[in-house]
Protein backbone atom coordinates (compact mmCIF):
# COMPACT_ATOMS: atom_id res chain seq x y z
CA UNK A 1 0.00 0.00 0.00
CA UNK A 2 1.42 3.38 -1.00
CA UNK A 3 2.14 5.69 1.95
CA UNK A 4 0.57 9.06 1.24
CA UNK A 5 3.16 11.85 1.01
CA UNK A 6 6.17 9.52 1.34
CA UNK A 7 8.03 10.77 -1.73
CA UNK A 8 11.34 11.84 -0.18
CA UNK A 9 14.62 9.94 -0.13
CA UNK A 10 13.90 8.76 3.43
CA UNK A 11 10.86 7.90 5.49
CA UNK A 12 10.34 7.95 9.26
CA UNK A 13 7.44 6.05 10.75
CA UNK A 14 5.20 7.54 13.38
CA UNK A 15 4.89 5.98 16.83
CA UNK A 16 5.17 2.22 16.51
CA UNK A 17 3.02 -0.42 18.19
CA UNK A 18 3.46 -4.14 18.65
CA UNK A 19 0.75 -4.73 16.03
CA UNK A 20 3.16 -3.28 13.43
CA UNK A 21 5.68 -6.06 14.01
CA UNK A 22 6.50 -7.72 10.69
CA UNK A 23 5.39 -4.78 8.52
CA UNK A 24 7.40 -4.71 5.28
CA UNK A 25 8.54 -1.55 3.52
CA UNK A 26 9.77 -1.13 -0.06
CA UNK A 27 11.03 1.89 -1.98
CA UNK A 28 9.97 2.55 -5.58
CA UNK A 29 12.09 4.93 -7.68
CA UNK A 30 10.68 6.18 -10.98
CA UNK A 31 12.00 8.36 -13.81
CA UNK A 32 11.64 8.60 -17.58
CA UNK A 33 13.55 5.34 -18.04
CA UNK A 34 11.09 3.38 -15.92
CA UNK A 35 10.91 2.30 -12.29
CA UNK A 36 12.79 0.07 -9.86
CA UNK A 37 11.61 -1.47 -6.60
CA UNK A 38 13.92 -2.19 -3.69
CA UNK A 39 14.01 -5.36 -1.66
CA UNK A 40 11.76 -5.23 1.40
CA UNK A 41 12.84 -4.08 4.86
CA UNK A 42 10.92 -5.69 7.72
CA UNK A 43 10.03 -3.74 10.83
CA UNK A 44 10.72 -5.69 14.02
CA UNK A 45 9.21 -4.50 17.30
CA UNK A 46 11.36 -5.67 20.21
CA UNK A 47 10.10 -5.90 23.77
CA UNK A 48 12.40 -4.70 26.56
CA UNK A 49 12.46 -6.39 29.95
CA UNK A 50 14.27 -5.43 33.15
CA UNK A 51 15.62 -7.40 36.09
CA UNK A 52 18.25 -7.43 38.80
CA UNK A 53 21.10 -9.82 38.08
CA UNK A 54 22.61 -11.57 41.08
CA UNK A 55 21.73 -11.27 44.76
CA UNK A 56 21.57 -7.47 44.98
CA UNK A 57 20.77 -5.95 48.38
CA UNK A 58 18.46 -3.25 46.95
CA UNK A 59 15.92 -3.66 44.15
CA UNK A 60 16.67 -1.60 41.05
CA UNK A 61 14.33 -0.07 38.49
CA UNK A 62 14.07 1.00 34.86
CA UNK A 63 11.92 3.59 33.13
CA UNK A 64 11.68 5.12 29.65
CA UNK A 65 10.32 8.63 29.12
CA UNK A 66 10.80 10.97 26.18
CA UNK A 67 13.54 8.82 24.73
CA UNK A 68 15.53 8.81 27.99
CA UNK A 69 16.15 5.60 29.89
CA UNK A 70 16.62 5.96 33.66
CA UNK A 71 18.07 2.93 35.41
CA UNK A 72 18.80 2.47 39.10
CA UNK A 73 20.92 -0.42 40.23
CA UNK A 74 22.63 -1.75 43.31
CA UNK A 75 25.14 -4.59 43.40
CA UNK A 76 28.71 -5.29 44.40
CA UNK A 77 29.98 -5.03 40.82
CA UNK A 78 29.97 -6.38 37.29
CA UNK A 79 33.29 -8.14 37.75
CA UNK A 80 35.04 -11.26 39.00
CA UNK A 81 33.28 -14.59 38.50
CA UNK A 82 29.74 -13.39 39.33
CA UNK A 83 27.84 -10.13 38.81
CA UNK A 84 25.32 -7.96 40.67
CA UNK A 85 23.57 -5.16 38.75
CA UNK A 86 20.39 -3.92 37.05
CA UNK A 87 19.86 -5.03 33.45
CA UNK A 88 17.31 -3.75 30.93
CA UNK A 89 17.48 -5.81 27.76
CA UNK A 90 15.85 -7.43 24.79
CA UNK A 91 16.34 -10.84 23.21
CA UNK A 92 18.21 -10.93 19.89
CA UNK A 93 19.86 -13.60 17.80
CA UNK A 94 23.01 -13.35 15.71
CA UNK A 95 24.92 -10.22 14.78
CA UNK A 96 23.91 -7.06 16.64
CA UNK A 97 25.07 -3.55 17.46
CA UNK A 98 23.94 -1.60 20.51
CA UNK A 99 24.76 2.10 20.84
CA UNK A 100 23.86 4.49 23.65
CA UNK A 101 24.84 7.83 25.12
CA UNK A 102 25.33 7.80 28.88
CA UNK A 103 24.06 11.23 29.85
CA UNK A 104 24.48 10.87 33.61
CA UNK A 105 26.01 8.50 36.16
CA UNK A 106 25.73 8.92 39.92
CA UNK A 107 29.04 8.68 41.78
CA UNK A 108 28.17 6.09 44.42
CA UNK A 109 31.73 4.74 43.96
CA UNK A 110 34.62 5.53 41.67
CA UNK A 111 33.86 2.15 40.05
CA UNK A 112 30.11 2.65 39.66
CA UNK A 113 29.40 1.62 36.06
CA UNK A 114 26.82 2.19 33.34
CA UNK A 115 26.96 0.90 29.81
CA UNK A 116 25.85 -1.39 27.00
CA UNK A 117 26.05 -5.15 27.29
CA UNK A 118 25.63 -8.35 25.30
CA UNK A 119 24.98 -11.22 27.75
CA UNK A 120 24.51 -14.89 26.99
CA UNK A 121 22.01 -15.42 29.84
CA UNK A 122 20.61 -13.50 32.80
CA UNK A 123 22.52 -15.77 35.17
CA UNK A 124 24.97 -14.02 37.50
CA UNK A 125 27.98 -15.95 36.14
CA UNK A 126 27.12 -15.62 32.44
CA UNK A 127 29.54 -14.89 29.64
CA UNK A 128 29.19 -11.28 28.52
CA UNK A 129 30.76 -8.28 26.83
CA UNK A 130 30.31 -4.81 28.37
CA UNK A 131 31.32 -1.35 27.15
CA UNK A 132 30.92 1.03 30.07
CA UNK A 133 31.65 4.37 31.66
CA UNK A 134 32.74 4.48 35.29
CA UNK A 135 32.12 7.30 37.74
CA UNK A 136 35.82 8.21 38.14
CA UNK A 137 37.94 5.66 36.28
CA UNK A 138 37.07 6.39 32.66
CA UNK A 139 35.60 4.05 30.04
CA UNK A 140 36.30 0.34 29.80
CA UNK A 141 35.65 -2.81 27.86
CA UNK A 142 35.02 -5.58 30.37
CA UNK A 143 34.09 -9.17 29.56
CA UNK A 144 33.79 -12.71 30.88
CA UNK A 145 35.07 -15.23 28.38
CA UNK A 146 33.74 -18.39 30.05
CA UNK A 147 30.80 -19.07 32.34
CA UNK A 148 31.88 -18.39 35.95
CA UNK A 149 35.33 -17.37 34.70
CA UNK A 150 37.23 -14.30 35.82
CA UNK A 151 36.51 -10.94 34.23
CA UNK A 152 38.95 -9.17 31.90
CA UNK A 153 39.43 -5.38 31.65
CA UNK A 154 40.64 -3.01 28.93
CA UNK A 155 40.63 0.70 29.69
CA UNK A 156 40.08 3.48 27.19
CA UNK A 157 40.89 7.15 26.58
CA UNK A 158 39.56 9.76 29.04
CA UNK A 159 35.77 9.98 28.83
CA UNK A 160 33.02 10.73 31.34
CA UNK A 161 29.28 11.27 31.13
CA UNK A 162 27.93 12.44 28.80
CA UNK A 163 29.69 9.95 26.56
CA UNK A 164 28.81 7.54 23.76
CA UNK A 165 29.27 3.77 23.95
CA UNK A 166 28.98 1.05 21.34
CA UNK A 167 29.25 -2.73 21.38
CA UNK A 168 29.12 -4.90 18.27
CA UNK A 169 28.75 -8.64 17.87
CA UNK A 170 29.83 -10.21 14.58
CA UNK A 171 29.67 -13.95 14.99
CA UNK A 172 31.71 -14.51 18.14
CA UNK A 173 33.78 -11.36 17.67
CA UNK A 174 32.89 -8.49 20.03
CA UNK A 175 34.06 -4.95 19.30
CA UNK A 176 33.99 -2.24 21.96
CA UNK A 177 34.15 1.48 21.07
CA UNK A 178 33.63 4.87 22.70
CA UNK A 179 33.04 8.40 21.42
CA UNK A 180 32.71 11.89 22.81
CA UNK A 181 30.35 13.04 20.05
CA UNK A 182 28.69 9.94 18.55
CA UNK A 183 30.46 10.52 15.23
CA UNK A 184 34.16 9.78 15.70
CA UNK A 185 34.71 6.45 17.43
CA UNK A 186 37.73 4.97 19.22
CA UNK A 187 37.95 1.20 19.30
CA UNK A 188 38.99 -0.12 22.72
CA UNK A 189 39.46 -3.77 21.78
CA UNK A 190 38.19 -6.76 19.84
CA UNK A 191 37.66 -10.01 21.69
CA UNK A 192 36.46 -13.45 20.63
CA UNK A 193 33.87 -14.81 23.07
CA UNK A 194 32.01 -17.99 22.22
CA UNK A 195 28.31 -17.38 22.90
CA UNK A 196 25.04 -18.91 21.83
CA UNK A 197 23.31 -17.20 18.91
CA UNK A 198 20.41 -16.12 21.15
CA UNK A 199 21.52 -13.53 23.72
CA UNK A 200 20.25 -10.57 25.74
CA UNK A 201 21.33 -7.09 24.64
CA UNK A 202 20.78 -3.95 26.68
CA UNK A 203 21.72 -1.40 29.32
CA UNK A 204 23.43 -2.12 32.64
CA UNK A 205 24.19 -0.19 35.82
CA UNK A 206 25.85 -1.19 39.10
CA UNK A 207 26.49 1.00 42.13
CA UNK A 208 29.57 -0.93 43.31
CA UNK A 209 28.11 -0.42 46.81
CA UNK A 210 25.64 -3.22 47.43
CA UNK A 211 22.48 -1.93 49.08
CA UNK A 212 22.96 1.57 47.65
CA UNK A 213 21.19 2.43 44.40
CA UNK A 214 23.05 4.21 41.61
CA UNK A 215 21.11 6.16 38.97
CA UNK A 216 22.24 6.31 35.35
CA UNK A 217 20.52 7.92 32.37
CA UNK A 218 20.85 6.93 28.72
CA UNK A 219 19.72 8.60 25.49
CA UNK A 220 19.98 7.70 21.79
CA UNK A 221 19.71 3.98 22.51
CA UNK A 222 19.64 1.89 19.35
CA UNK A 223 19.81 -1.87 18.78
CA UNK A 224 20.47 -2.95 15.18
CA UNK A 225 20.61 -6.58 14.12
CA UNK A 226 23.55 -6.12 11.76
CA UNK A 227 27.24 -5.23 12.06
CA UNK A 228 28.00 -1.60 11.13
CA UNK A 229 31.64 -0.85 11.89
CA UNK A 230 33.65 -4.07 11.63
CA UNK A 231 36.21 -4.16 8.84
Amino acid sequence: TAISGAISASYTTGATATAMNGTRYRCVATNSAGSATSTAATLTISVWSTTDIGAVAAVGSSALSGGIWTLTGSGVDIWGTSDEFRFTSQAVSGDVVITARVTGLQNTSSWAKAGVMVRETIGATSRHAFTCLTASNGPAFQRRLTTAGSSVHTGGPALSAPGWLRLERVGNLFISSTSSDGTTWTELRRETITMAAAVQVGLAVTSHVDGTLCTATFSDVTVVSAPVAVN
